[in-house]
């Protein structure tokens, strides 16, 4: 699906399929029980070739092990001005379970004059503290979906995440046979080809410094005298660009053929910077097979300062960002609402810019709030690697500093609060290892197991009545309501938590100690 976001400044969409859509793309997700390759010729396909001009018919999303993208293809044509009748038609098909068009994407960003500053929002969130416990592995890949990133860039390159086998191996030959030729430090779907860069020679203004900025904020390369640092610290980042080098660079055209590229190479966290107020099925069901496949999906919340769902990050297999100011006031463009999960500074950011290879500057949007948060979730997956992305998330949420007396017009709609890293890595700074009990979902899950000194509660949804700990021959050993327990005090061996919420809701789980 080429999927055209804008990245946000949002820009007020005009309801045509023009401009709220890629044009000559749409998907189909075939029925279940329709077992034939759309693109050998199928009879009913074939006789509407001519007519809407099909160029190409092919199943992207084949093997992410999920029977709706496996029935779902991608159909490209060129008879545009027919569009509306070509997908009635596809709808009238026996095969067809539904046809969707391709949402056109923005990205998240309020440009404004460079100015080199202080990164007041790595201040604001206690990173220098978090940078004590986690400095970023670089066994974790934070996956930049975006208009493009400067590989070469000071503060940059010496983080990219590189494909050794095609580094290693021949130009022009897909190496390591992952569909991709030579895709190096990533891949641009957009033009297809393994150059994830922004077009040389743009000047500090033009759109396609964007992906550059976001991967800077996510993961640049810290302690390294240059530049800016970024809360990722010695994170990967796997530039995927979404945009064609001859677009405007302010809109993506390929986005979920990024992210299915993401998912094939294994990054653990994946940071979008656009979206509209368009969502598909296609879209939640991808997104939902990569959360499945253990990745973290984080999406900017949109700057039109609404309440009106913007996807992919109003998906429920996504973290929605929104952006606060230097006084943790809602930004005056941020999103905001029910589909928001959490906020993190997105003001006058200084990062990294595609303009040259020493080239900084200051940008505002959730764009920018969006890979803050992604690098933090990098560097608990680096101090905990085996963390699930609900985890992930009930750490983000549970470790957020509570800003609702600041935004008093915005009760309940801001998410968790505002990002605190320092909290958020405080889990894993003792030695003596603290398990994270994970609740929600309608289960309760926990890491490590088994544990030695704490068990922290991080609650996904609902509110804590009673925690209740029981030993292995279910005499009651201690009772609270708090969020951690101390077991420092307990012997080895096997034990059992019985959570109650104010719901009513009541869960258990069993866990050993060592």
């Amino acid at each position: 699906m080429k999927i055209k976001f804008t990245l946000l400044i949002l820009i007020v969409c005009i309801n045509s399929y023009a401009q709220n859509y890629v044009q000559g793309l749409v998907y189909m997700k075939t029925v279940d029980t329709f077992s034939t390759d759309m693109s050998v010729g199928y009879p009913a396909m074939v006789s509407m070739a001519a007519t809407y001009g099909i160029d190409s018919i092919y199943y992207p999303f084949k093997g992410l092990g999920n029977d709706t993208l496996d029935h779902t293809c991608a159909i490209r044509f060129h008879n545009t001005a027919q569009a509306g009748q070509f997908i009635l038609d596809l709808k009238g098909m026996t095969a067809c379970h539904y046809v969707e068009e391709v949402p056109m994407h923005i990205t998240t960003f309020t440009p404004n004059d460079p100015q080199f500053s202080n990164q007041w929002s790595l201040q604001k969130i206690e990173a220098p503290a978090a940078w004590n416990v986690s400095k970023g592995s670089a066994a974790k890949i934070v996956a930049i979906i975006d208009n493009g990133v400067l590989t070469t860039h000071e503060d940059l390159a010496a983080n990219m995440w590189v494909n050794t086998a095609e580094k290693n191996g021949i130009t022009g030959i897909d190496d390591d046979l992952n569909g991709y030729v030579d895709d190096i430090n990533g891949y641009d779907v957009a033009d297809r080809d393994g150059n994830p860069n922004p077009p040389s020679g743009i000047l500090s203004s033009n759109p396609f410094i964007h992906g550059t900025h976001c991967a800077g904020i996510a993961a640049g390369v810290t302690n390294n005298g240059k530049g800016i640092a970024s809360i990722g610290y010695g994170l990967r980042i796997m530039a995927v660009k979404c945009t064609q080098s001859s677009d405007s660079g302010n809109t993506l055209s390929a986005t979920l053929d990024g992210i299915t590229y993401a998912i094939r190479n294994n990054a653990n966290i994946i940071s979008m910077s656009f979206g509209s107020e368009n969502g598909t099925s296609t879209m939640e069901t991808l997104l939902s097979t990569a959360r499945q496949r253990g990745i973290v999906c984080l999406a900017s919340a949109g700057n039109d300062n609404s309440s009106t769902p913007f996807y992919p990050a109003a998906i429920g297999s996504v973290i929605s960002v929104g952006a606060t100011d230097q006084s943790d006031k809602k930004a005056g463009f941020s999103n905001y609402g029910s589909t928001v999960d959490i906020m993190a500074p997105g003001v006058g950011i200084l990062s990294t810019i595609a303009s040259g290879n020493n080239a900084y500057g200051n940008l505002s949007g959730t764009s920018m709030s969006c890979p803050l948060v992604a690098g933090l979730a990098g560097l608990i997956l680096s101090a905990s690697p085996n963390l699930t992305p609900a985890q992930v998330e009930a750490n983000l949420k549970s470790n957020a500093d509570n800003i609702a007396s600041l935004n008093p017009t915005f009760n309940g709609q801001l998410g968790a609060g505002r990002i605190n890293a320092r909290k958020s890595l405080d889990d894993f700074g003792n030695t003596n290892n603290v398990g994270i009990l994970a609740i929600g979902d309608d289960q309760l899950n926990i890491f490590p197991n088994p544990f030695y000194d704490f068990i922290k509660l991080n609650l996904l949804s609902g509110e804590i009545d009673k925690v209740s700990l029981f030993d292995i021959n279910g005499r009651a050993i201690s009772e609270t309501n708090t969020d951690k327990i101390d077991t420092r005090y307990l012997n080895s061996g096997i034990y059992f938590i019985h959570v109650s919420l104010k719901d009513g809701a009541t869960k258990s789980i069993r866990l050993s100690k060592i």
